[in-house]
This record gives C-alpha cells, structure tokens and sequence, in this order.
C-alpha cells in the first residue's frame, strides 16, 4: 500500500489510465460530497476537485486526450491549415460507428482490427472517440452538458417507471 504524499490518506491510489492521473477518495467531505484527490503524473501537483464535478473533469479531459490524438484530422493536407468541419459529416461518421456496432451485436462478430475484443464494444469505442473529438474540436462542454442532462433525465416525468408503462410510454 502507498500513501499519498499530498494528503497522506492511507488507502492504495488507483492510477486512472485515462486522465494519467493517481486517484483516490478522500475520507473527507465538503457539503456531504465526498472529494476526489489526484496527483497529476507530468509534475506531482496535487488537485481536489469534488464529486459533483468528476463526471465534468473526466469527460473533458476525455476530450482534451481524444482531440490531440485526432489533431491530423482537424488540418488541411496540403497547407497544414486549420479546418472548419463540416458538422453534418462528423455527426454521420459517428452514426457509421454506431451501424458498424449493430452488425458486429447483429453477427455476434469479434473486431477484425484488435481480434480479442467483440466488434460491438470495438465500434461503440469509435463512436465515443468520434463524440469526444468533435466535443473538443467545436469548442463544446461536453463535461458540463453530460452533467445538467444526467440530473436533468433523473427527474424527468416520462422517465420513472410508471409514465414508462403507460400507453404510450417511453418502453422498448
């Protein structure tokens, strides 16, 4: 077991590969929220942020990582310029990774790029890239719109069980 040099907390960090960061909770709470230290990897700097902003740091940070590995697509081949893209095409190449996906769940096929993983989760992968990058890329809040729309669906009336069930409803 390591303890945290920062907040000295006896429990074993866990490294999240995402956000290359050590992880942890803190016994400590801040409003009834519990608090989530990291250290981040590059220069050993401590940060706090709180729970209720975890989904908001890690989805743009998602973004961040995605954006740069996709950087190659967001220049002109030519001239290296910056791209304005075309919003129609990228909302459709994210639908391609999400047809691609029900094949794959369709067949019950295995990824024919990383044979070791199901086409399905493979495909959703690329459809997650593909939301992150362009997130990133149009300068939305990705973090912030995902955090209000889970609060916002929690309560939503034609969400609970009994509006689901009514004729209808929103059931499958």
């Amino acid at each position: 077991m390591r303890d945290c040099r920062f907040c000295n907390v006896g429990s074993e960090p866990v490294y999240c590969t995402m956000l290359k960061q050590w992880v942890h909770v803190l016994e400590e709470f801040d409003g009834g929220k519990s608090i989530i230290a990291c250290t981040r990897k590059e220069d050993d700097t401590m940060f706090q942020i709180s729970e209720d902003k975890f989904e908001v740091e890690v989805i743009t940070k998602l973004c961040e990582i995605v954006h740069k590995a996709n950087a190659k697509w967001w220049v002109h081949l030519e001239t290296g310029e910056p791209l304005n893209r075309n919003v129609g095409e990228l909302l459709m190449l994210t639908t391609s990774e999400l047809a691609e996906a029900m094949e794959g769940h369709r067949k019950n096929l295995m990824d024919d790029k990383l044979p070791h993983r199901k086409m399905f989760e493979v495909e959703l992968a690329d459809a997650l890239i593909r939301i992150l990058d362009m997130g990133a890329g149009l300068g939305l809040d990705l973090g912030g719109a995902f955090k209000e729309k889970m609060e916002f669906n929690a309560i939503r009336k034609d969400h609970q069980f009994e509006a689901r069930k009514a004729i209808h409803g929103k059931k499958y």
